[in-house]
């Protein structure tokens, strides 16, 4: 049987990219001040709301638009993240019981999917050695997810996950860049350094930072653009972080590994 990690790697990908690309349009278009058309008549022949509604309601359609494309390209990105966990349980599952046929594993596979998402990251650890770097800010990503699906992004009790229970925090990996100049050391986010102007000559680094954001009950769950454009990022460091460490278990379980041409 041949597995290809690659495919099951970019399909995972692709899928992070197709929520930046899409929280990219509805982002840019919310901002345009030309498109100010809500109406779906030309193209249904229906019209649910009246014309001309006034500049200070469309404003509001736009800014609620806004919100709902940023939240709904992280829900997406974290299903296509799902995705990629199952289809990593399925070719180390392959690999461990050296199966020949899916039949061979259909049982475990089935077992695995009824888990919730926190014990399926546990089992990739404890089966396989498997795991992002940072697993609890994939949970707490997670605990964000499920606000958005089952409460309409209103935060609840049941979401809190820090000590004592009293929030939803929610956490990821960003970078900070670092400016040295003769005046000494500052770090800024990487958005404020578009544009900067020194008084010195400066030496520009990158610091690698944990982040996150905290929800109090009743609060509406939300992210700014380059929060989740960074969130977005680091799940690409943890997608392939965890593709390498199936490699790693492959080569232990003594599999034959022929690296891509390219």
């Amino acid at each position: 049987m041949h597995i290809d990690f690659s495919k099951v790697q970019e399909k995972a990908l692709k899928g992070i990219r197709r929520s930046y690309v899409f929280m990219g349009l509805g982002i840019n278009s919310a901002e345009d001040d030309r498109l100010i058309n809500y109406q779906l008549t030309p193209i249904t022949n229906l019209q649910l709301l009246k014309n001309d509604l006034g500049d200070d309601v469309v404003s509001g359609f736009k800014e609620n638009y806004s919100e709902w494309v940023i939240n709904n390209s992280f829900r997406d990105a974290l299903e296509s993240f799902h995705i990629f966990v199952e289809e990593l349980y399925l070719c180390l599952i392959i690999i461990k019981k050296k199966a020949t046929d899916l039949g061979k594993v259909k049982q475990s596979v089935k077992s695995f999917e009824k888990l919730p998402f926190p014990k399926k990251m546990e089992e990739l650890k404890r089966c396989f050695s498997v795991s992002p770097e940072f697993i609890e800010h994939i949970k707490s990503i997670n605990k964000a997810r499920n606000c958005l699906s089952h409460r309409g992004w209103v935060v609840s009790k049941k979401d809190f996950n820090n000590v004592p229970k009293t929030a939803l925090v929610v956490g990821w990996r960003g970078m900070n860049m670092v400016l040295t100049d003769q005046d000494g050391e500052r770090e800024c986010h990487m958005s404020e350094l578009v544009g900067l102007v020194t008084q010195h000559e400066t030496q520009v680094g990158l610091k690698f930072v944990s982040r996150e954001k905290t929800f109090s009950s009743c609060e509406v769950l939300c992210f700014e653009p380059k929060e989740l454009a960074e969130i977005l990022w680091y799940w690409t460091m943890e997608i392939n972080k965890m593709v390498q460490c199936s490699i790693e278990y492959a080569k232990q379980s003594g599999i034959i590994i022929v690296e891509p041409k390219s």
